[in-house]
């Protein structure tokens, strides 16, 4: 399986950058995840194709760069489907959320990311 936070992925990350630039990057990633699945869920709804490559092409680069492996996953093989959106539903939409708290959870439970990254979030 797929693991929600894939650490080699950010620890590249971390080696193009440094720890602190990578940490708020992947902090702002996370805190923006739902806006981003909303923006995703719009799109679908609103058939708007140009939009959901938009935003699942944006998903899944930052995804690919903080380590959000099912995340990356997800966009990708929905980035394969033409005409774009057409078989996407509220269930992928769903997929997104769970993958996204998945995601948070694994961030929380890092021993290098949770104490970093939540003084930083909350000041």
């Amino acid at each position: 399986m797929t693991p929600a936070l894939d650490a080699t992925a950010f620890s590249r990350l971390v080696e193009d950058v440094d720890l602190d630039v990578a940490v708020d990057f992947l902090t702002t990633f996370n805190a923006l995840l739902v806006s981003r699945i909303a923006r995703i869920e719009q799109a679908l709804e609103d058939h708007d194709e140009e939009e959901i490559c938009t935003s699942l092409l944006s998903l899944h680069a930052s995804a690919a760069m903080v380590g959000a492996s099912q995340l990356q996953a997800s966009a990708a093989r929905a980035l394969t489907q033409r005409p774009m959106g057409l078989e996407l539903s509220g269930a992928f939409v769903r997929e997104l959320q769970d993958q996204a708290d998945l995601f948070s959870d694994a961030v929380a439970g890092s021993p290098v990311l949770a104490g970093p990254a939540t003084h930083k979030a909350t000041g």
